[in-house]
């Protein structure tokens, strides 16, 4: 929110990053995609990318394809 009141030209095409801290102020892992807010927000306003910090590593994800999987969270998967 900051970013899009103070620099929202710098917005399109850019890469969030995002990870959890524990109480300790810890880097933990984020988990799966699950919010829906954030990741509408970011695709409205031009964000590129959307990466977290998952068991496997820095995970990348297209915007779109966050959102979509934010959106799916917690519902079964076609076969």
């Amino acid at each position: 929110m900051d970013a899009l009141e103070r620099n929202p030209d710098q917005l399109p095409g850019s890469t969030i990053y995002y990870l959890r801290l524990d109480n300790n102020n810890i880097p933990t892992f984020s988990g799966e995609p699950y919010c829906t807010i954030c990741s509408k927000m970011a695709l409205d306003v031009g964000i590129s990318k959307f990466v977290l910090y998952l068991k496997q590593g820095w995970t990348d994800y297209d915007t779109k394809y966050y959102n979509d999987l934010s959106f799916n969270y917690g519902k079964p998967r076609l076969k």
